[in-house]
């Protein structure tokens, strides 16, 4: 699986990014993000959609999201992925699987993470 970061758009209403997946149609399609800034304030999403292209038997997946947008004084932020845990663990789909305060359980993917410099001016 390769995940890229295609482009960003920061305003003061919001951020927007387009990211890339390629890979395993499975495993694309189950793909989610958390976003961290520098100071580890999670930006809340706003809007997200995504379309698919296939090639080959694999899918790329082209997803534009709309976040919050990001204190002045950020200078990074970073793209986590990671794949949902399901109450059936061996399921692509259905409940989500919870912690003991109501949060997803996520499985995150360390080597697609990338972090984001923001220039300064």
């Amino acid at each position: 699986m390769q995940l890229s970061l295609e482009k960003v758009e920061m305003t003061t209403l919001s951020t927007r990014l387009h990211l890339m997946a390629k890979g395993n149609p499975e495993d694309v399609n189950q793909l989610q993000y958390d976003i961290v800034d520098d100071q580890d304030h999670e930006v809340s999403l706003l809007i997200g959609n995504s379309r698919r292209r296939g090639n080959n038997g694999y899918d790329d997946l082209y997803a534009d999201y709309l976040v919050d947008p990001l204190n002045p004084e950020v200078r990074s932020f970073t793209i986590k992925p990671y794949f949902p845990v399901f109450e059936d663990e061996s399921a692509q789909t259905g409940l989500y699987k919870l912690d003991a305060n109501g949060n997803m359980l996520k499985t995150y993917v360390k080597e697609l993470e990338m972090k984001v410099r923001i220039p300064q001016n």
